[in-house]
């Protein structure tokens, strides 16, 4: 983070520990920051397809992380997809 304390992936990827770990605070902190930075959560893409590193059920332990610390996805323009 101190790095690239300005990325927001790093601060979507951080919430997304948070949430798996049940620290709601963090989360929405960490949620909060991301989404000031103004992007795309981390793994995912405006156009809905997932990073081709990212193992379907990765991608999706990460949005489940997500949603836990708050963050929605109602629009599904950040939705990872499977690989066509």
């Amino acid at each position: 983070m101190r790095s690239r304390g300005e990325n927001a992936a790093s601060y979507y990827f951080l919430a997304a520990n948070f949430g798996q770990l049940g620290e709601m605070t963090n989360a929405r902190q960490a949620l909060q920051k991301a989404e000031a930075l103004k992007g795309h959560p981390f793994g995912f893409s405006p156009s809905g397809q997932r990073m081709p590193w990212m193992r379907q059920e990765d991608g999706d332990h990460i949005l489940e992380g997500l949603r836990k610390a708050g963050w929605r996805d109602d629009d599904d323009d950040a939705a990872i997809c499977a690989p066509d």
